[in-house]
């Protein structure tokens, strides 16, 4: 059964790898939904803005990573 959730903080910074991965795994990756560019991106601008970071999880693993 598939889960969401809206992501911490800590939980962001904690997750590059996964994140990365699932990136990479993408038919068509983007430099612009790596961990590194969207948390740069937070760091700049997610303050002027109200984020939300999706973690989709089946069972224990994240399958899907959703920026909004």
């Amino acid at each position: 059964m598939l889960t969401i959730k809206i992501a911490s903080d800590e939980e962001i910074k904690g997750y590059r790898e996964t994140w990365n991965n699932l990136v990479k795994s993408m038919e068509y990756p983007s430099i612009f939904l790596t961990w590194e560019w969207i948390t740069t991106w937070l760091d700049h601008f997610g303050k002027n803005y109200k984020s939300i970071i999706l973690f989709i999880s089946d069972e224990n693993d994240i399958v899907a990573i959703v920026p909004l």
